[in-house]
């Protein structure tokens, strides 16, 4: 086995049994077959996997790594694998750790006639007055397109202390209610999971490549046009992931340089493609593990809401899981989007993570909004945060560059990229299980 691909297939048993041992054991069951034995070793371990088959592929991969180990011509291999699926325990149990230290808060749900009522469905989202003032002063903006939340919503505020923090959020039956579950979860976050940034600072993934993947995302690609009732502005593009078009699956990529079409390019120019190449192909070597960071980050800090998505994303999974069997997600990059409150039309969960908001950005803009129950929640770089985005109206609160109003954004985002906030988003659209759904059925 080559090394450089050989330890990606020992990361986690899903990738173990699927990209290594499945057609061995496959081919041994026929062996048996053929030669006319019944319930042979093979198919007994094919009947336990075929039952158990969280149990079975994990007792099978842990069997196989323990005798590799022993192997000098596997110890490198097996080594290189244990330092992601170690970094990957530890993202769970840095999950595991902000939900113990978790602050739970409960709130009640507004009913949906309130929402469309008071206009928080299809109006921009202001935080001051001083916000409102600039409005009115201002003819770009028509007054009765915005709605001002100030004093009306409760508020967490971002830390001001480095140490992680974190809360979930829940909903309250009634004013008495204070027993949470998790059935009544609708959100969280955490700030400050610095030990994330940590853990994965040699292998480049959750940090700064990300980070230049999601503005060189917002640069290139198109803006995702949203639903003719919402208000919304900024920039929101695809990203990196699945993603569907037309009913057909695909894989966000950012895209090339061009090739020069000077016969002698200078020196500079083809360093930017040669760079911009290399990232391309780290982030799709990557992408599975980033997703996989993510997955287990929520499968210890929201359990359930991993596990949901987890079983949503294992109907298709030939399309929805990727290598490391986890569920594949689609990304969205955006620079100083800002929305009204609405629904998406999503699949399971989505989470997010703010990967850049310099000083610039002040603590009264590009905040995440319920107004399913009167919630706002600071961001600040590095936080992730956690919703549901079907079941639930959210929105993200007005920002200064938005209130300028540019004809475009992408001035501001190549020469005043730290005026406004960066953040990448993980979801299931609707859009893309149904074109799973077909392309399964095929």
């Amino acid at each position: 086995m080559d090394d450089e691909e050989a330890y990606r297939k020992l990361i986690t048993p899903y990738t173990f049994y699927h990209l290594l041992f499945v057609s061995k054991l496959e081919d041994a069951v026929n062996e048996e077959h053929n030669s006319g034995e019944e319930n042979g070793a093979a198919q007994q371990l094919h009947h336990h996997v075929q039952v158990y088959p969280d149990e079975g592929k994990a007792s099978i991969h842990h069997i196989f790594m323990e005798v590799a180990e022993s192997m000098p011509n596997m110890q490198s291999i097996v080594a290189r694998a244990k330092g992601y699926t170690g970094a990957l325990r530890k993202v769970r149990k840095v999950g595991s750790g902000a939900r113990a230290q978790a602050i739970w808060l409960g709130l009640l749900r507004l009913v949906i006639i309130y929402i469309l009522e008071s206009g928080l469905d299809n109006k921009f989202i202001l935080e001051t007055a001083e916000q409102l003032q600039e409005v009115l002063e201002d003819n770009k903006t028509n007054t009765e397109a915005v709605i001002l939340i100030q004093g009306t919503h409760y508020r967490v505020c971002a830390p001001k202390t480095g140490k992680m923090q974190s809360a979930i959020f829940w909903t309250k039956e009634s004013e008495a209610d204070i027993t949470p579950t998790w059935e009544k979860v609708f959100g969280g976050v955490i700030y400050n999971a610095d030990t994330l940034q940590e853990i994965f600072k040699d292998e480049g993934t959750l940090s700064q490549q990300m980070v230049e993947a999601t503005m060189l995302s917002v640069i290139d690609n198109i803006t995702v046009q949203r639903g003719q009732r919402m208000s919304t502005d900024g920039m929101m593009v695809k990203g990196m992931g699945l993603q569907s078009t037309n009913g057909k699956l695909y894989t966000g990529q950012i895209k090339p340089l061009p090739e020069p079409t000077s016969a002698n390019p200078r020196p500079a120019t083809l360093q930017k493609i040669h760079e911009r190449q290399q990232l391309r192909e780290e982030l799709h070597k990557n992408w599975g593990f980033n997703q996989a960071i993510w997955y287990n980050l929520i499968l210890g800090f929201l359990p359930p809401w991993a596990k949901h998505q987890q079983a949503l994303s294992e109907m298709y999974p030939d399309q929805l899981l990727n290598e490391l069997g986890t569920p594949n997600t689609s990304s969205f990059c955006t620079y100083a989007y800002c929305a009204s409150s609405h629904l998406d039309k999503d699949d399971g969960y989505t989470w997010g993570r703010v990967v850049r908001r310099s000083n610039k950005v002040l603590r009264s803009e590009s905040n995440f909004i319920w107004a399913s129950h009167k919630l706002t929640v600071e961001m600040e770089e590095g936080a992730f945060w956690f919703w549901n985005a079907s079941q639930d109206y959210h929105g993200t609160s007005m920002n200064r560059i938005a209130l300028l109003r540019p004809a475009t954004f992408k001035n501001f985002v190549k020469h005043a990229p730290d005026d406004a906030q960066w953040t990448l988003v993980h979801v299931v659209p609707y859009s893309v299980t149904m074109a799973a759904r077909a392309e399964s059925r095929a």
